[in-house]
């Protein structure tokens, strides 16, 4: 109302203008007003052509493709997922805003294909671009997993997928892929291969265990049927004794180790450094 009150005062309005309307059955409309100002000798506004479009599927669409928009940002930012796409230069790469999240990019500004290619981990770039360079000469999809160095200097574990775009005539145009970041999956793998090799070291240690205390059971029992024959006070019987307490500690220790291959905690006890050392 107040735009029809310019106009009819000879106001200059603005050239288009969108609003909504409800008509009397409740429907909302929304309507695009274009106008085009009439001036007399004077360049004054004597009167205006207007034209309104009924733009309330085009509103729908709109409003329809936004909401999109925000599911698939969420289910990158959820998923650590990105997404680029670029002609054969790939000069500027389009990215994704989980992309830039992944890679520690700025929300805005041109990034190109050497950008993205300094941010591959050394030990990477080289064995990625090669491959990279091939899949394109064959045309071929191109599954890699390489590392990336963000400005921060940490360091993720990316898996990506990316094909030739062709034309009608079949002639390359363009990039695309998607990536993911799997740098929790890949600590978590590392976790379960140290856990597995663990539990190896676990069951040969179990072994060994099993078989040292059969030999230290001999030792112990031939030293005991030994001692038994001897007086205490024959020259052998000290060196014996101490044969006799060596095995036993040795005895000690396969008991440990069968903890360990167990599983079980360790247990601990309080002793002296002197005893220790009278030990030894």
């Amino acid at each position: 109302l107040d735009r029809m009150n310019k106009i009819a005062r000879g106001e200059p309005v603005s050239e288009t203008v969108d609003y909504e309307i409800i008509d009397k059955k409740g429907k909302l409309w929304c309507i695009q007003l274009h106008t085009r100002h009439i001036y007399d000798a004077d360049g004054q506004v004597i009167a205006a052509d207007v034209v309104a479009h009924d733009i309330t599927e085009r509103k729908k669409i709109e409003q329809a493709l936004q909401e999109n928009l925000t599911l698939l940002a969420e289910a990158e930012r959820m998923g650590l997922i990105g997404s680029w796409r670029t002609d054969m230069d790939m000069n500027p790469v389009t990215l994704s805003s989980g992309l830039r999240r992944i890679w520690g990019l700025p929300d805005e500004g041109n990034i190109s294909g050497n950008d993205l290619a300094a941010r591959i981990h050394p030990d990477d770039r080289d064995q990625m671009l090669r491959a990279w360079r091939t899949a394109i000469n064959k045309r071929t999809p191109f599954v890699y997993e390489y590392r990336i160095v963000r400005p921060d200097k940490t360091i993720r574990y990316i898996d990506g997928n990316s094909e030739i775009i062709v034309d009608s005539q079949g002639k390359p145009v363009g990039i695309h892929g998607v990536l993911q970041d799997v740098t929790d999956k890949k600590r978590l793998e590392d976790e379960m291969i140290k856990a597995q090799k663990l539990e190896s070291i676990g069951t040969l240690a179990g072994g060994l265990a099993h078989d040292y205390n059969n030999l230290l059971a001999v030792i112990l029992g031939n030293i005991e049927l030994v001692k038994i024959k001897m007086s205490p006070t024959d020259q052998a019987y000290i060196p014996l004794t101490k044969a006799e307490k060596a095995a036993t500690r040795a005895h000690d220790l396969t008991q440990q180790l069968v903890t360990f291959s167990k599983g079980g905690d360790p247990r601990y006890k309080i002793m002296t450094i002197q005893g220790l050392l009278n030990q030894s």
